[in-house]
């Protein structure tokens, strides 16, 4: 699976999924050099417009196997486009 440089030591030590359960309040130790790493709050924009398509969707469509595809699509999408876009940064 994919690592990410860690921004103190630009080691590559954390993983794919550990980057999804980050956040700009829950942080991770780097494996390498164990300081504190997180993502900036921007990144919460990213998983808004997901949110909304949860919340939305199931009112305008009727077929819940349509609803349960169109949301395991998006989980897909958002996870790419936030390993992909979103830095990681160095916790405070």
């Amino acid at each position: 699976m994919n690592k990410f440089n860690c921004p103190y030591c630009n080691e590559k030590s954390v993983s794919f999924f550990r980057k999804l359960a980050l956040s700009p309040i829950v942080s991770h130790n780097c494996n390498n050099c164990n300081e504190p790493i997180c993502v900036p709050f921007k990144a919460l924009l990213l998983i808004l417009p997901s949110l909304l398509i949860i919340l939305i969707l199931p009112t305008f469509i009727d077929h819940y196997t349509v609803v349960i595809g169109l949301f395991i699509f998006d989980l897909i999408l958002t996870s790419y486009f936030y390993n992909k876009y979103v830095p990681l940064i160095k916790a405070k």
